[in-house]
């Protein structure tokens, strides 16, 4: 066993000579394996070298090898799965600070059989795995690249979360073999149609090594999304254009200074709450073998099961100094790599969990008040499956910058509830337009990030097209994927050449969009929801790869209809930034926030016995402040047009009309203050003077 001080672990080389560290308190014995072998792996050698114990759990071993150099460590001890222990040097173990990785060609998912721990009775599985486990490579060092971040525009943050290789796979203006890989968000059509709606902020799905569930091999699919981490410091290899590891770090960090120059941060979801190691009988790649005990959530009374709170198997120990230390470093390593903006953190209070959820955990200390990390956009899913796992509005963890954002997803459900027949009211729908102060306490009000979609779920275009989810392409009886999805289809399930159905539906996902990009929280959109983008009812194709869930960019009716109401909204937004400077909203003669009335289609104060009765009419209004002109937005919720008496207008006692999702044609139309205007049903209207 070792036991002092542990150093940096990884593997650093100064060209000549390599040193590899890592850290395991289980292990009696460590086998560092150098590999030699053809690409296809058809021929394998390797050479191995004996680690020593240098203390506080940490194993060295030094080797005159450089760059380029693939490696993996086998590791001696126990093996006891009812006591959390699983040593087995026959499984070759990929280095959990790995710069790159490199997987077996073709893997399959019997392939992925050789990968697990024990046999069925418990005991050690004697085959090699070498020829089927992912391999470390060692790395160069790199100087941390320049910062370039931009500064936040007129508006505020709006962030566009997206699936990079679905964003970029057909653009027309890149090569096809550069579509799919961050040298695709160069693309000038993309920053520019990007920027066209006001974006701030590209969010992208995870872009780390990850691997495939072996249940999702075993049905002849992979895992696209890449929610089942695998290397937390290494990118993914098909994301790049370049097959040398140091040029994919350069054609990253190109992507991302393009994008800053042209005012565009980049945000990475990360996955820090869990491993592709899954369940205990599952394969195993890393931490299991290195020491199970010291990197996974473990019930105390029963070392051998996992506390799984996220759903996927395991759960990473965030109260453990290892689990600390890697994911500190990893984030530090992309930022010093690629110049980053932020993170969007996975099933957030799994990292908070001590072993209930504390915005004092010490890891979330760390990350707040680490030099690179602390002033960086850090973003909270805020929930896992756990108990109490549900926290909201509880990530007030201290930081060297702006406070944590969260993703706010009372705003989701209220909005869909809104717009569907027999659900919602304009009380709710106005809180969380509001921003949901109650919920963020001394925070301002960007800390809500308000969405109405996201990579999971209906896009927008299937959440007014289907009223039940359709996944039986995942393979798992449509049992995968949530069944609420507050949809409704105005009449007919799924695709239809119903004219009016068809209108209706555009029209209902122009009013959703509203409500999305003229909150006073930040807007998140997915992408292609500006695009009429469809899953053809598949609310979770974690693991398809089809045409389809691209992006499209070629030119529809409604597509376009849709993106330029996105650029209205947007425009909005700038015309009046001083409303979205994270300020909150206060009733008219209170003082410290943006004056609002909240109104009836009377143009009266909303009392409140009228805030919950069936009517869904809502005039929002804010009144000229300085800086701005008055803004109003009418909305109507109902099944039935509405005759609205607007507020008193502008200087010249009117209105214009600047957005009508019902009727584009009404746009830059005037309205005189003492005439009534009519609402048509499920629309949205801005009105300036």
């Amino acid at each position: 066993m070792c036991a002092t001080t542990p150093d940096a672990v990884g593997a650093t080389t100064d060209g000549r000579e390599t040193v590899f560290r890592v850290h395991s308190r289980a292990a009696r014995r460590i086998e560092l394996c150098l590999i030699e072998a053809t690409p296809e792996r058809t021929s394998i050698d390797q050479r191995c070298v004996e680690m020593q114990c240098v203390g506080g759990g940490i194993w060295e071993a030094r080797a005159a090898v450089g760059p380029g150099t693939t490696y993996g460590y086998r590791v001696h001890g126990e093996h006891d799965p009812a006591r959390g222990r699983y040593a087995n040097p026959a499984k070759l173990m990929a280095d959990p600070y790995a710069q790159a990785l490199v997987d077996a060609p073709g893997t399959s998912a019997e392939d992925l059989e050789l990968l697990r721990m024990c046999t069925p009775d418990g005991a050690p599985d004697p085959r090699d795995s070498i020829a089927v486990a992912p391999w470390s490579v060692v790395c160069a060092d790199r100087a941390p690249v320049p910062s370039t971040r931009p500064r936040l525009p007129a508006g505020g943050r709006i962030i566009y979360e997206a699936h990079l290789g679905q964003l970029t796979a057909t653009l027309p203006d890149v090569p096809e073999r550069y579509r799919g890989t961050f040298a695709a968000l160069r693309s000038r059509m993309l920053i520019e149609h990007l920027a066209s709606m006001g974006v701030s902020t590209l969010e992208l799905l995870p872009v780390a090594h990850w691997a495939s569930e072996i249940k999702v091999r075993q049905r002849g699919q992979r895992n696209v999304w890449g929610y089942n981490p695998l290397g937390f410091f290494s990118p993914m290899p098909h994301y790049c254009v370049a097959s040398d590891i140091d040029a994919r770090w350069d054609e990253i960090a190109g992507a991302v200074a393009t994008l800053h120059a042209a005012g565009i941060e980049v945000v990475l979801d990360v996955v820090f709450n869990h491993t592709c190691e899954g369940a205990a009988n599952d394969p195993a790649y890393h931490l299991r073998g290195i020491d199970n005990l010291a990197y996974y959530l473990t019930d105390p009374d029963d070392p051998g099961r996992y506390v799984d709170v996220t759903g996927c198997g395991n759960s990473l120990n965030a109260a453990s100094e290892p689990v600390q230390d890697l994911v500190v470093a990893a984030l530090r390593h992309w930022v010093q790599r690629t110049d980053v903006d932020g993170f969007r953190f996975d099933l957030a209070t799994t990292l908070g969990r001590e072993p209930h959820f504390s915005a004092h955990h010490p890891l979330l200390r760390r990350i707040g008040d680490d030099a690179l990390l602390g002033d960086r956009l850090l973003i909270a899913e805020p929930w896992d499956a756990g108990p109490n796992g549900y926290q909201l509005g509880g990530f007030t963890t201290p930081t060297r910058g702006e406070p944590w954002a969260e993703w706010n997803d009372r705003f989701r459900s209220t909005v869909r509830d809104f717009w569907r027949p027999g659900h919602g009211s304009r009380a709710d729908l106005a809180t969380v337009l509001a921003g949901s102060h109650s919920v963020w306490g001394a925070r301002r009000a960007g800390s809500s990030i308000g969405y109405v979609t996201a990579h999971d779920g209906f896009t927008l275009h299937d959440l007014v097209s289907y009223d039940t989810k359709h996944n039986h392409s995942n393979g798992e009886s449509n049992r995968d994927g949530s069944a609420d999805n507050q949809s409704w289809n105005g009449g007919v399930e799924g695709e239809t050449d119903d004219a009016r159905v068809r209108e209706l539906r555009l029209r209902r996902q122009g009013s959703i969009l509203g409500c999305l990009m003229l909150q006073i929280g930040t807007p998140m959109i997915t992408a292609g929801d500006e695009r009429d983008r469809t899953q053809r009812g598949n609310n979770n194709p974690y693991c398809l790869d089809r045409p389809h869930l691209a992006v499209s960019w070629e030119p529809t009716p409604e597509a376009d209809h849709l993106t330029a109401l996105m650029q209205a909204f947007a425009s909005t937004r700038r015309e009046h930034a001083p409303l979205f400077d994270g300020r909150w909203l206060v009733a008219p003669g209170e003082r410290g926030g943006h004056v609002v009335e909240w109104l009836d289609r009377q143009a009266l104060a909303l009392t409140e016995k009228h805030w919950h009765d069936h009517d869904k009419v809502l005039q929002v209004h804010y009144p000229a402040s300085s800086g701005r002109g008055p803004l109003l937005i009418l909305l109507n919720g109902n099944h039935e047009r509405a005759m609205v008496r607007l507020p008193s207008g502008g200087q010249d006692g009117g209105w214009r009309i600047g957005i009508d999702t019902a009727d584009p044609s009404r746009v830059g139309v005037s309205v005189p203050d003492d005439e009534p205007l009519l609402l048509n049903s499920f629309s949205l209207m801005v009105l300036a003077d």
